[in-house]
């Protein structure tokens, strides 16, 4: 295993936060307890109006914290705190450990590692378990094997197109040496910017993958994801990524074939959670600029769902 050669952190942790004091020192201690300490901890703060600043600020004197950033005025952006957080760092590995989930005491022992024997691999990931406030377990990634590498595009290829296999950016470690040669464009998007940073990273080079759930991921209701599903931003900002993607991985027939299936059916699990028409028709517009049939794709899809249930009501009538 590789070591770093000097008295730098191995791994340079970012939380990035607004308004989630109530779930902060969760957050908070479960990477000061990770069994890898070979660590420093940027903590920012985007203008929070709760306790947030105050929470942060007990940490200011930890040996591991080496920045507290309060920001004045809000950046209306995460992904703006991500690349402020980055240029704070001063590791290689990091990660963006976002300030309303959690982590198994052994993420960064399971995930860095690869990291460092592998030069070749630019993102390291593991499961995650959704939960609510309730402790429920909404839904969960998975995977078939315990770990495996393989090559960025077969990854993006095979997982990235109709939607991020890498779901929450605190599921993940990557290296920042990686990123010299991307598009920072990620940055100015409201919700798909990490889907588009996996993407690029996973391009120029390999990918890790463990199945051990190590993650998780807290939904809220007052959370990034929840807000920008009924404004459909998954499609109106998702498209250029599907966009460059078709341009830059080789793909068989049947895998355009699936990818296109399983957007299809994402679409439709999201349709009814649209804000009003006037996004729908957004989404629509969007999706063609990936896929020039897309509209008569779905019609056709709806009427066969139409069909089906209708033929289980006549089952069950007899």
């Amino acid at each position: 295993m590789m070591y770093c050669p000097d008295n730098k952190p191995i791994v340079s942790v970012i939380v990035p936060n607004y308004n989630h004091a109530a779930y902060l020192e969760r957050r908070i201690n479960s990477i000061l307890t990770q069994t890898f300490q070979n660590f420093e901890l940027i903590l920012l703060d985007d203008c929070s109006s709760d306790d947030s600043r105050e929470i942060l600020l007990k940490y200011k004197d930890h040996l591991k914290v080496t920045h507290v950033v309060l920001n004045e005025q809000n950046s209306g952006n995460t992904f703006r705190q991500w690349s402020k957080g980055l240029e704070l760092a001063s590791a290689d590995i990091i990660w963006l450990a976002e300030s309303d989930d959690w982590a198994e005491p052994t993420f960064l022992e399971e995930l860095v590692p690869p990291l460092l024997d592998n030069l070749n691999i630019n993102i390291s990931f593991c499961q995650t378990l959704c939960v609510d406030s309730n402790g429920k377990i909404l839904y969960k990634t998975d995977s078939d094997t315990l770990y495996e590498v393989k090559t960025g595009k077969e990854f993006v290829a095979n997982s990235m197109f109709y939607g991020n296999r890498i779901m929450n950016a605190s599921m993940a470690v990557f290296r920042k040496s990686s990123m010299e040669n991307i598009d920072w464009a990620f940055s100015s998007m409201r919700f798909c910017g990490d889907w588009y940073l996996w993407v690029q990273l996973a391009l120029a080079g390999e990918v890790f993958e463990s199945g051990k759930y190590l993650s998780y991921f807290f939904k809220h209701g007052q959370d990034v994801t929840s807000k920008a599903v009924t404004q459909g931003l998954f499609f109106t900002e998702g498209y250029k990524i599907m966009l460059y993607i078709k341009q830059n991985v080789k793909t068989n027939t049947y895998r355009d074939q699936k990818n296109i299936d399983y957007l299809i059916n994402y679409y439709l699990t999201q349709k009814p959670l649209f804000i009003d028409d006037e996004t729908n028709k957004k989404v629509l517009n969007s999706l063609e600029l990936v896929q020039s049939d897309i509209k008569s794709l779905i019609k056709r899809r709806e009427n066969k769902i139409r069909i089906k249930q209708i033929m289980s009501k006549i089952f069950y009538l007899r």
